[in-house]
């Protein structure tokens, strides 16, 4: 079953409000001092961060970068649909496996 664009992101935005309702759950049962400590580290704090944090870190960013930058093109074909994208010499099914698989390691 293949579900359509809109529906992808529908989801995307209903998971990220409920990973966002989680975290305010878990604020407000939190000490004050934490409670602002993960306000910090949600705006991009880093100045509680180790380096083996910042380490971990830049070994998933770089690579979904490379992924990214080496990607750019298949992403703009498939603006145009996935039978447009697969006449330019994309593999849909596979490239969106690997883009996939790769966010989700890095969401979680």
């Amino acid at each position: 079953m293949q579900m359509r664009p809109s529906s992808i992101i529908l989801a995307g935005v209903g998971l990220g409000s409920l990973f966002h309702s989680g975290t305010m759950f878990l604020q407000y049962f939190t000490t004050e001092i934490n409670a602002a400590a993960a306000l910090f580290w949600t705006f991009g704090d880093l100045s509680k961060a180790t380096y083996e944090n910042i380490t971990f870190l830049t070994l998933i960013f770089l690579p979904s970068l490379l992924l990214l930058w080496i990607g750019h093109w298949k992403f703009d074909a498939l603006c145009f649909g996935d039978e447009s994208a697969f006449n330019k010499g994309v593999h849909v099914q596979t490239f969106r496996s690997v883009v996939f698989f790769n966010f989700r390691t890095l969401h979680g």
